[in-house]
């Protein structure tokens, strides 16, 4: 019986690598002269590619800032899929804070994530709305630990949207003011040590 070869995966790979240039040349370009200065030409012509290969990959430069947070949401599946039930929902909100803050400023850097907050802030585009995408997977992990906390008494009974909401409004100020200090602080011990207090405060409350 004859045995059928897999068929190469070169083409494939080939793909990875140049969505991977467009990508990476998009983000230096983003961060060097703003989202806004930069078109589809300038990243093609840097990247040395054509239009119509960008567009095989995206379709619009929003897209670019759209799969930044895919992956990041991607990177928090990945380290919540394996963590024990018995986990406490203080170790888990610092389990997503410590994952965000340690993406933001190693994967993505202050000068990108500064794009994005001015890109967020200006836009009147909602349909590329990220920060505050209730749909988005830290949105989501924080709303189920927030419930798995008022179960365990680990936090006040507020409101489970209410609650999220305050969490999530709490890191995205600890990001901006990282950008608007142009990274002078090292974010992932600045987040870590602003939730210890927020959180502390929270086991406070439910214990009265």
């Amino acid at each position: 019986m004859a045995i059928t070869k897999p068929k190469s995966n070169k083409r494939t790979l080939s793909a990875q690598k140049t969505k991977e240039k467009l990508y990476q040349t998009s983000l230096k370009l983003f961060s060097k002269y703003g989202y806004n200065a930069v078109t589809i030409e300038d990243i093609t012509s840097i990247a040395g590619l054509s239009k119509g290969t960008f567009y095989t990959y995206f379709h619009s430069k929003d897209d670019i800032l759209l799969d930044v947070f895919h992956q990041i949401d991607h990177r928090y599946e990945e380290v919540f899929a394996d963590i024990p039930e018995t986990m406490l929902a203080r170790d888990r909100i610092f389990l997503l804070i410590d994952t965000m803050a340690n993406y933001c400023s190693k994967d993505v850097g202050l000068q990108f994530m500064k794009v994005v907050y001015a890109n967020q802030v200006s836009s009147t585009n909602n349909s590329v709305r990220i920060l505050n995408d209730s749909q988005r997977t830290f949105y989501r992990i924080a709303r189920e630990t927030v419930v798995l906390g008022k179960k365990n008494h680990e936090f006040p009974d507020v409101p489970d949207e209410e609650f999220t909401e305050m969490m999530i409004r709490f890191a995205r100020s600890i990001i901006y003011d990282w950008c608007l200090y142009d990274g002078q602080f090292d974010l992932e011990t600045e987040a870590h040590k602003y939730f210890t207090v927020l959180l502390d405060s929270f086991l406070a409350l439910a214990s009265k």
